[in-house]
C-alpha cells in the first residue's frame, strides 16, 4: 500500500513538472522576404490559367449585336427593361404559343444603361449577372391582378404588354397589345388594342424563377403552375441580340431588323 501511494505521488509530480508556463514576450512586427522559389511558383500558376483567362476575355469581348440607340433603365422599365422583356417574350412564344406576356422584376436588371454602339457578351453578363432561369407561369386573372397591384405599388416593372386598371366602376383589368402592322419607307404603322383580363381565366406569363419562387414579395405566385425551361435569362438575351443584331426602340417596344 505504501509503494502504491508513493507511485501516485511520483506520477503527479511528473505531470506537474511537464506543464511549462507560456507568456507573450514580444509583439514586434517583422518583414519576411518572399523567396524566388515562391515567385516562380506564382508565375507557373499564372501561366497555367492564362489560356483560360484569355479565352474568357475573348468570349466576353465578342460583339454580338449593335444598339442603334441608348437603352436606359428607368421606372417602370425604360427602354432597357423593355428590351429584356421583349427577348423573354419572343422565346416564350417559341416554347408555348399560349404565352401572353413577359414580366421582369425591376431589380433584376443590374446596369443603368446599355449605351449606343457594339453590344458584347460581357455587357449582357453585367446586365443579367444572376443565374436566373426563364420560366412560364400559369396564373389566374385574380393572381395577375395581385401581381399588377404589387408592381404598381413599387413604381412599376418592365412588362412586354403594359397592364393597367380600367378607371371605371367595374375596375376591369386590361393589357395593351401593340401589333406591328407594317414598315414602309422607314415609317412604322402601329395598331393598338385593349384586351380585357378575366379573373377566372388562365394566363401564361414569362418571368424568372426568382419571382416564381416568391421573390420581391411575390409569395402569392408560389402556388401557380410553373414550367421550367432550363434557359438562363442572359442566355436568352444573348441569343435574341445575336439573332436580330441591330436593335433600336420606338415607344415601349423594341424594333429590330
Amino acid at each position: 500500500m505504501k509503494t502504491y501511494t508513493h507511485f501516485i505521488w511520483l506520477l503527479g509530480l511528473v505531470f506537474c513538472a511537464c506543464k511549462t508556463p507560456y507568456s507573450v514576450v514580444s509583439n514586434e512586427a517583422k518583414r519576411y522576404k518572399v523567396e524566388a522559389g515562391l515567385t516562380d511558383t506564382l508565375t507557373e500558376v499564372a501561366q497555367l490559367i492564362k489560356p483560360y483567362r484569355d479565352g474568357l476575355n475573348t468570349e466576353m469581348n465578342t460583339v454580338i449585336g449593335t444598339a442603334e440607340t441608348d437603352f436606359i433603365k428607368v421606372r417602370p422599365g425604360g427602354s432597357l427593361g423593355n428590351l429584356v422583356v421583349d427577348a423573354l417574350f419572343e422565346k416564350a412564344l417559341e416554347l408555348d404559343a399560349k404565352a401572353c406576356n413577359a414580366i421582369c422584376n425591376y431589380g433584376g436588371i443590374r446596369i443603368p444603361e446599355l449605351p449606343k454602339g457594339p453590344i458584347t457578351t460581357g455587357k449582357i453578363f453585367e446586365l443579367l449577372p444572376f443565374d436566373n432561369e426563364l420560366v412560364l407561369l400559369s396564373v389566374t386573372g385574380d393572381v395577375l391582378q395581385k401581381w399588377v397591384a404589387l408592381m404598381d405599388s413599387a413604381g412599376g416593372w418592365p412588362i412586354r404588354k403594359p397592364i393597367q386598371f380600367q378607371k371605371s366602376m367595374d375596375n376591369q383589368l386590361y393589357y395593351n397589345d401593340t401589333l406591328l402592322v407594317e414598315k414602309t419607307n422607314g415609317n412604322l404603322n402601329l395598331e393598338i388594342r385593349r384586351v380585357p383580363i378575366h379573373s377566372d381565366s388562365m394566363y401564361v406569363i414569362a418571368t424568372n424563377d426568382y419571382i416564381a419562387n416568391g421573390g420581391d414579395q411575390c409569395t402569392f405566385l408560389k402556388s401557380s403552375k410553373c414550367m421550367h425551361t432550363g434557359l438562363l435569362l442572359r442566355d436568352v438575351m444573348i441569343a435574341y441580340i445575336k439573332k436580330h443584331f441591330k436593335i433600336t426602340t420606338i415607344g415601349h417596344y423594341t424594333i429590330h431588323e
